[in-house]
């Protein structure tokens, strides 16, 4: 059943899990990249831009790809490729985070919790598609 079309009873909506994590994993991102004791002023440039710029964009295609129905007016294949751009995305983060950790900005412990955050909605992104694809 796709994520947007479970049923749910009374006031009660049921939640959507991939966009819950990944907005845990932007919140992440986001108070780490804020932190000057990791990304000081003078190596905030572009490292920092990329990082944020892409967790915010996974939870974007999520998002989108989550509004898309099927027999709705936008085609289905808008709906799968925004799936893939968000694993792709994540993907990216992942390679991101390894620079910082290569750089010495964050260490081995916190480049694989913030990592787990990525690659948990990565897997639930490609689980979705595969259960969809399967449809």
């Amino acid at each position: 059943m796709a994520q947007n079309a479970q049923s749910y009873q009374g006031d009660k909506v049921p939640e959507f899990r991939i966009a819950t994590k990944a907005m845990e994993m932007l919140d992440y991102t986001l108070r780490i990249t804020e932190n000057k004791d990791i990304y000081p002023n003078w190596t905030r440039g572009n490292l920092v831009r990329y990082i944020r710029d892409t967790a915010a964009d996974i939870l974007r295609h999520i998002v989108t790809a989550n509004d898309i129905s099927r027999g709705g007016a936008t085609p289905y294949t808008v709906r799968m490729e925004a799936q893939e751009q968000a694993i792709r995305d994540c993907s990216y983060l992942l390679a991101l985070i390894d620079v910082s950790e290569r750089t010495g900005r964050i260490n081995a412990q916190r480049a694989q919790y913030w990592g787990k955050k990525v690659r948990d909605v990565k897997y639930m992104c490609m689980a979705w598609r595969k259960r969809e694809q399967s449809v």
